[in-house]
């Protein structure tokens, strides 16, 4: 016993710096990670067709839930408030009903819109987006509204949610609005 505590002595200096080290190591690493994502909507449209003069169809603002069809197309700035890269995937636009789920929908990227032969555009449904550390990033989001049951529920709805997993395998939910239009 008495070997061992003159050994720890003699090496004290040693091991306090190691110790001091590899605490400085991991809280350093545990700073880095804290900081979280901060969502904003910054618009939110709901258009809809409407028959032109010349037999086609062209887009016009929704004054009502009555329609055949809706398309919502919102603006969200992210920012990412911590030191490293987070990650937003599973992401869905859930609509409720006080706290009943009537349905969910993966909204398309706009931004990453690709326009095909004459203007037609080939929207991606949003897999996974990576947010950069300390970076406010906006973000332009699209989906549609035409199955006939969730038009029927659309009257219902009082709560509409943007929800995502995080890194961590966290469900996130933050409310967008009470009604669609």
């Amino acid at each position: 016993m008495v070997n061992i505590t003159s050994i720890i002595k003699e090496f004290e200096g040693i091991l306090g710096a190691i110790l001091g080290s590899s605490t400085t190591l991991i809280i350093t690493q545990l700073l880095k990670r804290m900081g979280k994502l901060n969502l904003f909507i910054k618009n939110w449209d709901v258009w809809t067709q409407q028959n032109d003069d010349f037999g086609g169809t062209s887009m016009i603002k929704a004054t009502s839930c009555n329609e055949a069809y809706y398309y919502i197309t919102f603006n969200m700035e992210i920012y990412n408030g911590s030191d490293i890269p987070k990650i937003m995937r599973d992401v869905n636009i859930a609509f409720y009903k006080d706290k009943k789920e009537l349905f969910k929908i993966v909204p398309c990227d706009i931004d990453n819109d690709k326009i095909i032969g004459g203007g037609f555009r080939d929207s991606q449904k949003v897999n996974v987006l990576n947010i950069e550390p300390k970076k406010c990033t906006t973000k332009d989001f699209g989906f549609s509204i035409d199955d006939i049951n969730m038009l029927d529920s659309l009257k219902e709805v009082n709560n509409i949610y943007f929800i995502h997993t995080n890194e961590s395998i966290k469900v996130k939910k933050l409310l967008i609005r009470k009604q669609v239009i």
